[in-house]
């Protein structure tokens, strides 16, 4: 599910449509996870996942680089689909997969080592702000062939 994020408490996905899904996966997904409203917005041709791109944390905050975005305007959408609990990071950042991280519990965010290295100063207080702590994750392996920490765990539901 790389290219669609679920907001499970609010049966919501947010899917970034690029080379790996167009409309018509979109609504395969749609129906096959029971979603009651999908918002599909366009990534930048070099983007090939969303969860690359942004993440949900604990169903109350979302992690996102506008950059990585066709329309800035949805990046703002978004936003206010969390009550503006959001944290934004730089495409550097987004490179460094600190979006693909996830909520473990309601207050532990696991990411890799990589992104917890990468990540400024800034963004790390922004976490904290929103009630996280963050928990890297020795990953550099999985990283060199494009994946992080959401491609090692699986959320059970």
């Amino acid at each position: 599910t790389g290219v669609l994020i679920i907001d499970r408490a609010r049966r919501c996905g947010f899917c970034g449509l690029s080379s790996r899904v167009d409309q018509p996966g979109l609504e395969a997904m749609h129906h096959a996870f029971g979603l009651d409203l999908t918002l599909a917005f366009e990534l930048k041709p070099s983007e090939y996942h969303t969860n690359v791109v942004m993440s949900i944390l604990a169903n109350r905050c979302v992690v996102l680089c506008p950059d990585a975005l066709v329309d800035p305007v949805m990046a703002n959408v978004i936003s206010k689909a969390f009550n503006d609990q959001i944290i934004t990071i730089s495409e550097a950042e987004k490179a460094a997969f600190v979006a693909n991280c996830l909520a473990i519990t309601p207050e532990d965010v696991m990411m890799s080592e990589t992104s917890f290295d990468q990540m400024t100063e800034s963004t790390k207080k922004s976490f904290e702000r929103h009630g996280f702590t963050l928990h890297p994750v020795a990953l550099a392996e999985i990283e060199k062939a494009g994946g992080s920490v959401r491609c090692c765990l699986g959320e059970i539901y």
